[in-house]
């Protein structure tokens, strides 16, 4: 059964396309996906078929030089399915729902609206003013005075095992 994108004329089928293209940067972004994958698999076409056609006739190649080029072969047919098969059914998607349009249209606007009250919201903390919190200046100090007699002590505890070391080194 014949879907509303195949029933379309060819001129119609070009307006369509360019009507998604131009409803969204995504789906822009979509076809452009589809078009790569469209042109991936004609160039795989093309080489596979020329390297088979090469691996017969001008060189004696192995049995597996032919399963390669079957490969390709087929992956390249598959691809060049799939991309047909894809865009069919994503326009024929976007031509039926008329709802989807207008659900998408409306989680644009709510996305533009989200956008929007943040950048308010920013706004708005940047505009108050900050309080400062308030430390005891005491303990403070203390907390930097202590931690500076551990590591003097330290440092004085290494000095003198390093002394004792050369003063036994010399005394040999």
């Amino acid at each position: 059964m014949k879907n509303k994108y195949q029933r379309l004329t060819r001129e119609e089928k070009k307006q369509v396309v360019k009507d998604f293209r131009a409803e969204s940067e995504k789906n822009n972004n979509y076809m452009s996906v589809l078009n790569r994958m469209l042109i991936l698999g004609i160039i795989g076409l093309i080489y596979g078929i020329a390297s088979m056609l090469g691996d017969l006739f001008f060189f004696k190649a192995s049995v597996l030089a032919y399963i390669i080029d079957g490969i390709v072969i087929a992956f390249s047919v598959f691809l060049i399915v799939q991309h047909f098969r894809i865009k069919g059914a994503v326009l024929n998607y976007y031509l039926v729902n008329p709802k989807a349009k207008e659900i998408r249209e409306a989680v644009e606007d709510t996305e533009e609206e989200v956008k929007e009250s943040t950048m308010v919201m920013i706004k708005d903390t940047e505009k108050k003013p900050t309080k400062k919190k308030t430390t005891n200046k005491k303990t403070s100090t203390a907390k930097k005075s202590t931690t500076s007699k551990k590591t003097t002590s330290k440092s004085t505890s290494t000095k003198k095992t390093t002394t004792k070391k050369t003063t036994k080194k010399s005394d040999k």
